[in-house]
């Protein structure tokens, strides 16, 4: 149980958020990729944590991330998937509103990049092979 309670409270965290912006918060497309964001983090924070604590076939996971470093903790995991969430809000938040594109090509890529290291932990978790050994950035545009 002790497992999900940061799963846990990830998600009311984003409820709770939801809820006590206003009403219509949610109408805003980006508010809503926002959102979506956190549920990408809630996932690969459940599959870093998985792949650290407890493998299923018994080998440790090495994180790629400098950042967090090789072993990190399991309050490192949440400390960086919160500040990176946040850290994307507050950037769509704090840019002129004529700077629409560049908002929205930053809140795609970084969702395309998130989508991506899910995707490579599914990889990692099955026993293949990354198809990088680094942490993926992805520029997405809209046409």
């Amino acid at each position: 149980m002790k497992k999900y309670i940061p799963i846990i409270l990830g998600v009311l965290g984003i409820f709770l958020f939801a809820k006590v912006a206003k009403a219509d918060w949610l109408d805003d497309e980006m508010n809503q990729q926002i959102l979506q964001l956190g549920t990408y983090g809630l996932i690969d924070y459940n599959q870093s944590a998985t792949a650290f604590f407890n493998p299923p076939n018994g080998k440790r996971y090495i994180e790629i991330n400098p950042i967090l470093g090789e072993q990190p903790e399991r309050k490192d995991l949440i400390a960086f998937g919160v500040a990176g969430v946040g850290a994307v809000y507050l950037l769509k938040e704090i840019l002129p509103d004529n700077w629409h594109t560049a908002k929205q090509v930053l809140i795609d890529s970084v969702l395309s990049s998130e989508q991506f290291n899910i995707e490579e932990n599914v990889r990692v978790a099955l026993g293949k092979k990354r198809i990088i050994n680094t942490i993926p950035i992805i520029l997405t545009f809209r046409w």
